[in-house]
């Protein structure tokens, strides 16, 4: 590879040797091993809600003995600069790293989204350059809506009359300026307000308070009440929390209550709740197909879904078995992936150095026939 680093620089055909030489290794543990440890769902800090940079996450595969990992950051492949970088500069061992993505599907028969991981992309390859543009359009279609809902909200209106205060879409995109992805994201989007509230010390109960006075005004039954039985689960959640004035998640759920998005109401009035579910993020038949395609972490409920969506995409050729999954019975989720027929690759969907999601590292142990059977499929998806 030292060659291509000298010849290529970090561009298209760096990366497409890169995922030659990335088979080949594969072939070669299938010689020599009868089983590996693989972990292909990390998320490294170039996505909003993690927290451990690349060379963390390198450190913390080597030292588990994990085999061959792919980092699949939400709608980003920014970190492959990053590694290009880290391997060009460092001899230090890592484990084979598989380069992928993780893209937010728009899917209402699923709950509004759900995840899809593309694994052998090449991110200097203009269709998947193409995907994550549209999707960074999309985050800034979601954080422009975030914002006209922002202000409709009574409650946090009652805050910004009271201290003269405002939250604009020029303040936000100036906001993120500072922050390592400049990309509107909720965890971005909600620390961009929490810090102004911050600034007039106001608190999670002020705002709680505020949230529940002009809910009860609702007029719409069936939102009043997923936002009250919300609350009442704050109330008790955080009533002993010793940062409960300024904790983050507490903050997060008050301002976006799951199932209480606005357009899911159209014939109400807006109360400015910002869990926006649908901002023109990309649908499953939209999606490229170049690329080995995967469910991502289907739930328990969600598996009898997978047959209908396969036939939005026909490309797809995976599913994910993932640590963060609890399954009444696994048994489930082997039979979907037989009658689907589906490769099986296993996920810890890690965000954190310090994760728990390792306490049993034979959950990731990955057999010499489901390496083949993966082998397989990823050349499909080379480019010759």
């Amino acid at each position: 590879m030292e060659e291509s680093y000298k010849k290529n620089g970090n561009n298209y055909y760096f990366w497409k040797k890169y995922l030659l030489n990335v088979v080949s290794q594969l072939e070669l543990l299938l010689r020599n091993r009868e089983y590996i440890y693989l972990d292909l769902h990390m998320h490294s800090n170039y996505s909003i809600d993690s927290k451990q940079s690349l060379e963390e996450l390198i450190e913390k595969s080597n030292n588990l003995g994990l085999d061959v990992i792919s980092i699949t950051d939400h709608d980003s492949i920014n970190v492959y600069d990053e590694l290009y970088e880290y391997l060009k500069n460092n001899n230090c061992k890592t484990p084979i790293i598989i380069p992928g993505v993780e893209f937010t599907i728009d899917n209402e028969e699923y709950g509004s989204q759900f995840h899809i991981l593309q694994l052998m992309i090449n991110p200097k390859e203009k269709t998947i350059k193409r995907d994550i543009k549209y999707q960074e359009k999309a985050s800034w279609i979601r954080a422009k809506k975030q914002i006209e809902r922002l202000n409709t909200n009574k409650a946090m209106k009652y805050f910004f009359d009271k201290y003269q205060y405002n939250c604009s879409a020029k303040e936000f995109k100036d906001y993120l300026k500072k922050c390592f992805r400049p990309i509107p994201e909720y965890k971005t989007m909600m620390d961009y307000i929490r810090n102004k509230t911050y600034k007039y010390n106001i608190t999670n109960w002020d705002i709680l308070s505020k949230m529940k006075e002009y809910n009860n005004q609702d007029k719409c039954l069936e939102r009043k009440k997923i936002k009250n039985n919300e609350y009442k689960f704050l109330e008790e959640k955080y009533a002993n929390v010793e940062d409960s004035n300024i904790n983050e998640r507490f903050f997060h759920r008050l301002l976006a209550t799951r199932g209480a998005d606005d357009d899911f109401y159209p014939e109400y009035e807006i109360m400015g709740d910002l869990s926006v579910n649908k901002y023109d993020e990309l649908r499953l038949d939209e999606l490229n197909k170049k690329y080995f395609t995967i469910f991502a972490h289907p739930s328990d409920d969600k598996l009898h879904l997978l047959k209908h969506l396969l036939e939005l995409n026909n490309n797809i050729s995976g599913i994910e078995l993932n640590k963060r999954c609890k399954y009444e019975s696994i048994t489930n989720f082997y039979k979907q992936q037989k009658q689907l027929n589906l490769i099986k690759i296993i996920g810890s969907d890690s965000h954190d150095i310090d994760s728990d999601l390792y306490d049993d590292i034979n959950f990731y142990k990955y057999s010499k026939d489901e390496l083949e059977a993966l082998i397989k499929a990823i050349k499909n998806f080379i480019d010759k």
